[in-house]
């Protein structure tokens, strides 16, 4: 039951990743980023012909070839109950599911569709808010002041 339910979920993230990417493709052009939450978790549309960080570009057959290797490892293991912990499974799952998502698009359009980036620098930039407002200040107050004449006051 484990196992179909594992199928069932994995195939499931990849309809949806293969209906984000789709949204992402019709919908932004590369290096576009979106905000979703300010500071926390943006749309970023970037094409990876590499593995992480773009490492090994143009390595399309060979990556593909490993995602299908992995991912018969990981339900080989499942099936075989190796591991039955709620965590494995989980993870089985979800990497599964990514996986098979990013080897459509190396197989498909011959790079991964990269879109979310999830950040932790919103405690960073409340921290910095206070010094930029006061610096905007400062720079206000050493302005020289408008001379009647100029362009906008007319």
């Amino acid at each position: 039951m484990t196992i179909i339910i594992a199928v069932l979920l994995s195939v499931l993230i990849v309809a949806a990743d293969q209906v984000i990417k789709y949204f992402i493709e019709a919908n932004m052009t590369v290096g576009q980023r979106i905000t979703v939450i300010d500071g926390m978790f943006y749309l970023d549309y970037t094409q990876n012909r590499g593995a992480a960080f773009g490492m090994f570009q143009d390595a399309t057959l060979i990556f593909a070839a490993i995602t299908v290797v992995l991912i018969a490892v990981f339900f080989y293991l499942l099936v075989t109950k190796k591991f039955t912990g709620k965590l494995f499974t989980a993870s089985v799952i979800l990497v599964s599911g990514g996986g098979i998502g990013n080897l459509i698009d190396r197989l498909a359009v011959l790079f991964i569709i990269s879109v979310f980036i999830v950040s932790d620098n919103r405690k960073k930039l409340e921290s910095k808010k206070p010094a930029v407002e006061a610096a905007t200040a400062e720079e206000e107050k050493d302005r020289p002041e408008q001379i009647s004449g100029d362009s906008e006051n007319e």
